[in-house]
């Protein structure tokens, strides 16, 4: 089967006519079949993914049998596909790996029939694959994030995360929503991309000092790399209106930030301490100015 595979897409590689190719396509298709239903998920894999390397090297050349090639490809993505894949991963860890493999070479096509899957007892076999190829998955889930039902929002915060930069305005968008659990996984997600912007939404939510998002995202912000923590804290205690919004968390980010001190930040709420009226303000200015004096 090996070597008729082979020959298969050798005849690919040098045929003109698209209709031709469809017509080997199908023989290889149904090669791909036999595989499937004899469980041998690698070998499976590996032919499906040979449509997108074929159409990615014949692209330039010949851009009518690339698009045959992609579109024989896409084929291969189907709902009855999706449940095949899943319960391979139910066997196990040699299960896991081949749906694994399949889902690579499947590539994002396969999203929307497995989403369609994410419920019930097959709930975390589903999060489980879609966490592994966070890369493949990150991009649909943030299209169609405003349908998701709650569980799915849950792993899309974890995904994005696992994603990378890119991302944080999705996972903003989850920080809205009534979910306890996905907005404190959206936290964790950004925390964990750590870039200047995805900071920069998590200090957002400190300043808005709303509920237990505000302590949240306080705990995580040090979690960013300490440079990046202490920018956010600066700018946050340099706005005076947080400040008098905010002193209790005021006061605590002046306990753990090591650029206060450096950042001219101090000298307008050491001002603050003789606010007699607001004890809470007057003791974040006493602060402020200890550590303005401390040698």
């Amino acid at each position: 089967m090996a070597v008729r595979l082979d020959c298969l897409w050798q005849l690919i590689r040098i045929e003109p006519n698209p209709e031709t190719v469809t017509r080997l396509l199908a023989r290889i298709a149904a090669q791909v079949q036999v595989l499937e239903s004899a469980g041998r998920m690698g070998e499976c894999a590996r032919e499906i993914a040979r449509h997108t390397a074929f159409s990615s090297e014949l692209r330039e050349h010949r851009p009518d049998v690339a698009d045959t090639l992609d579109a024989a490809h896409a084929a291969y993505s189907t709902p009855e596909r999706a449940v095949r894949i899943v319960a391979r991963a139910e066997q196990g860890d040699d299960g896991s790996t081949g749906a694994s493999q399949m889902i690579a070479a499947l590539g994002g096509g396969i999203a929307p029939h497995l989403f369609a899957l994410s419920r019930g007892a097959r709930a975390r076999i589903v999060a489980d694959l879609m966490v592994t190829h966070a890369d493949l998955f990150a991009p649909p889930l943030a299209d169609g994030l405003d349908s998701l039902a709650a569980p799915l929002r849950r792993v899309a915060a974890r995904i994005f995360g696992l994603a990378g930069a890119g991302y944080e305005l999705a996972l903003s968008r989850l920080l809205k929503t009534d979910d306890e659990q996905t907005v404190r996984e959206a936290l964790r997600s950004l925390a964990r991309i750590a870039t200047p912007r995805a900071a920069t939404l998590v200090a957002a939510e400190i300043a808005k000092g709303v509920g237990w998002i505000a302590g949240a995202a306080e705990q995580t912000l040090w979690h960013f790399p300490r440079a990046e923590a202490d920018r956010q804290v600066a700018a946050l205690l340099g706005a005076r209106d947080f400040v008098l919004r905010q002193p209790e968390i005021a006061e605590r980010l002046l306990d753990r930030t090591r650029r206060a001190k450096g950042s001219g930040v101090l000298g307008p709420i050491a001002g603050l301490r003789f606010r007699f009226w607001n004890p809470s303000v007057a003791r974040v200015g006493r602060k402020a100015h200890a550590l303005m004096t401390a040698r």
